[in-house]
């Protein structure tokens, strides 16, 4: 039998009140835009933060293996091709470091 995607189990849940139950989705959505707001960020939708931190980890550098691990994906190729985006900079880093290694200028 496969297990729903969610349960009521304790500690299954990402934002709980004191006794462990699940906030209302909107409540959350609503209070993560005022703390961007209160802390002078840019605006961004809760929802965008995973894609957010899978491309920031990968842009700086970090193994996509780590960043698999984080999200919880059952491939490294799941990972690349959903969650990371190829930045400009990481085209341009790529032909410097490829530069370096052949001895040569870009």
């Amino acid at each position: 039998m496969v297990p729903p995607p969610f349960s009521n189990a304790p500690g299954e849940w990402c934002f709980t009140n004191e006794i462990g139950e699940p906030l209302k989705p909107d409540w959350v959505g609503r209070r993560f835009a005022a703390l961007v707001g209160e802390a002078d960020l840019r605006a961004i939708a809760i929802r965008q933060l995973r894609t957010s931190h899978a491309t920031a980890l990968l842009a700086a550098g970090e193994h996509p293996k780590i960043v698999q691990e984080r999200l919880g994906h059952s491939s490294i190729s799941v990972t690349l091709d959903i969650y990371s985006a190829v930045l400009p900079n990481m085209q341009r880093d790529a032909v410097e470091r490829l530069a370096a290694i052949m001895g040569g200028r870009e």
